[in-house]
């Protein structure tokens, strides 16, 4: 409305938005957005930092980074444990891809 010269109010809108209907004039191109809506982004891809081979001796990776990493890749996650509380290592099955290409 300012950059037609126009006083804000609600007479001119009515008056601008008639003109636009009768002109036939293409608004599809405005968007109309919320202020009480916040667009929250789509999460990264965290596999391909997540799922390497570290040096010996490295830190662990975070249970739910790597639960959230092969969840990502279509990997089931499984752990194998020998005795009863002590865990053994894990077992990661991946899907048979071998089919694709």
């Amino acid at each position: 409305m300012r950059a037609l010269g126009l006083e804000v109010n609600d007479t001119n809108h009515r008056r601008v938005r008639r003109k636009i209907v009768q002109l036939k004039l293409d608004t599809g191109h405005f968007i109309r957005r919320s202020w009480t809506t916040q667009q929250v982004p789509e999460p990264r891809a965290i596999a391909p930092t997540t799922l390497v081979v570290k040096p010996s001796g490295s830190s662990r990776t975070n249970r739910t980074r790597l639960h959230r990493a092969l969840q990502e890749v279509g990997v089931t996650y499984r752990c194998v444990v020998r005795q009863p509380g002590r865990m053994a290592g894990t077992v990661v099955h991946a899907p048979d891809r071998s089919h694709q290409r």
